[in-house]
């Protein structure tokens, strides 16, 4: 008979409670422990990028103090004494050889100093020579020769004129062998038999850049004293360029493509060529704004995008943009504040454009109506302005303001004004927390291009040579805007186009361009013309 047999079970599983514990135990030490071996892991990894970087920084350091390649001159005092007594005191001329954060001194080699060191591209005014100052050097005329290079493959062999052994000068190139800011740094070479010395020159942006025709060019050297230079940049031949923008360290251009149709954006940085970005509209971009924290950019049919970093940009959607804006053109936007009869102030988009494009709605009054105006606080939900609210001088309605086109639109402390055809001047403020649009009846009967507020003063450009200037805080009553003095120019009455007054040009903080014409003034009250034949400019904007 078999007997069941009975053994004692002494090993014993893990009960619920205990595993929920043990995880929690662990994920504390992986908690704490992580952060440390990841830190530990990190400071590994860059301690051995630093030490790949420094030896690759000490390898080019003696490549080039055997080649005794250096940038900048330097001198070295040694002084001796004994007893309190100076014994040897000596100044010894030479050079500092660079390579990353790594530096030395090499006593005695021929160095070259370069004046200017940093000119902008284009070559403003009293750039376009270079002033080269040796020590240790034996320059000798018909024997030294230069040469300008970069590390992207750029060779150019200007003339050099050699006064004696120490100085000499040459002509920075032009045309097709500009220096361009995106060529980064250019290295000068003089080579005197066996003697070699070295200096640097670096483009900066442009100070100017302007419209020409439908293309955009880099900086054309706007001064009053010379023709303008200009370089062509193949990139941009590509459509219609309409506006221009100087943000921060960058310029922005806006236009439209002429075989894809596409709208167009360009920016182009600090050692960097014009880029495009894509915009994702096929309409063409006209005017920009920024508040500091975001792009806005208009254009035809209502178009509008936005950005938050001026890369990458996003179409508004058209249920945020009123329905009447996609039958019309939207030509310009700025951004400022506006101060309330509350003392409060307010942030505003304001853009503008034209009528109708397509056959008028059942309703409107096509001889009477005015261009769009919109309103945003955040460039994202808009509504259309409707006015008039009041005007200063009438009815706005009336044939004295006829009205087509709203093209420009600038900000003050408290105020937008926009300007259009016919003369056309529109002032926008704030009345009892309103947006009160107001118009000035003006004799002017040529279209308002463009207006700036810059130097605490409006000052709007046209057609038939028109410039009008008025005060800030006076800019409400016609009677207060003024014709300017021009003191010099062959042809009075072209049309000018733009205007910038952020830079300065040889002292002068206006500059205006249009037909085979740039206007410059000191203060917005003299003017100087200078004719340009053969080119018209349609925009400008300048580097502040």
């Amino acid at each position: 008979m078999l007997k069941a047999i009975k053994t004692k079970d002494t090993q014993k599983g893990l009960t619920l409670i205990e595993v929920l514990v043990s995880l929690t135990i662990l994920s504390i030490l992986i908690i704490f422990f992580l952060p440390i071996m990841t830190g530990n892991f990190l400071r590994i990894i860059m301690a051995g990028k630093n030490s790949h970087n420094l030896f690759q920084a000490q390898s080019i350091m003696e490549t080039r103090i055997n080649d005794e390649t250096a940038f900048k001159g330097a001198k070295l005092p040694i002084v001796v004494e004994k007893s309190g007594v100076v014994v040897y005191n000596r100044t010894i001329s030479g050079g500092i050889v660079e390579a990353d954060q790594l530096k030395t001194f090499i006593p005695f080699i021929p160095t070259a100093e370069l004046e200017p060191r940093i000119v902008d591209e284009g070559y403003s005014l009293g750039e376009g020579t270079i002033n080269v100052t040796g020590e240790n050097t034996n320059f000798k005329a018909g024997s030294s020769t230069i040469k300008i290079s970069n590390d992207t493959g750029y060779s150019y062999s200007p003339s050099l004129t050699v006064a004696s052994t120490t100085k000499a000068s040459f002509n920075l190139p032009s045309g097709v062998n500009r220096l361009t800011n995106a060529g980064s740094e250019y290295i000068i070479t003089i080579t005197t038999g066996n003697e070699v010395v070295r200096g640097k020159i670096k483009v900066r942006l442009p100070y100017f850049v302007t419209i020409n025709g439908s293309h955009l060019d880099g900086n054309k050297s706007l001064e009053v004293s010379r023709s303008i230079l200009y370089r062509e940049n193949s990139k941009l031949n590509i459509g219609k360029i309409t506006n221009l923008f100087w943000e921060n360290q960058r310029f922005i251009a806006v236009g439209k493509h002429s075989s894809t149709e596409e709208g167009i954006l360009y920016i182009m940085e600090e050692g960097y060529d014009w880029t495009p970005k894509s915009t994702g509209v096929y309409q063409k971009l006209n005017g920009l704004a920024y508040n500091g924290q975001k792009f806005v950019v208009v254009g035809d049919r209502g178009t509008i995008i936005t950005s938050d970093d001026g890369n990458h940009w996003t179409p508004v959607s058209g249920s945020r943009i009123p329905n009447e804006a996609s039958n019309r053109n939207l030509n310009a936007v700025s951004w400022g504040s506006i101060l309330g009869e509350d003392g409060t102030t307010t942030e505003y988009f304001i853009a503008v454009g034209d009528k109708y494009i397509d056959t008028p709605p059942a309703g409107s009054n096509p001889d009477h109506d005015f261009g769009i105006i919109l309103i945003s606080k955040d460039g994202l939900e808009w509504n259309k302005v409707d006015f008039p609210i009041k005007a200063s001088t009438g009815d706005i309605s009336l044939d004295a303001f006829d009205y087509r086109n709203l093209k420009a639109v600038t900000h003050s402390s408290d105020k937008f004004i926009a300007v259009g055809e016919r003369g056309s001047i529109l002032i926008l403020s704030m009345n009892n927390s309103n947006l009160e649009v107001s118009s000035l009846k003006t004799t002017i009967t040529s279209d308002l291009n463009a207006i700036i507020f810059a130097n605490n003063r409006f000052v709007t450009v046209g057609n038939n040579g028109t410039i009008k200037i008025c005060e800030d805080g006076k800019a409400n009553n016609w009677d207060d805007w003024f014709s300017p003095t021009i003191v010099s120019g062959s042809n009075k009455n072209r049309a000018m186009y733009d205007i910038t007054g952020n830079g300065m040009l040889d002292s002068q903080k206006f500059t205006a361009v249009g037909d085979r014409v740039i206007a410059t003034s000191p203060d917005g009250i003299n003017w100087s013309l200078k004719d340009i034949t053969g080119n018209i400019l349609w925009g400008i904007v300048a580097r502040e």
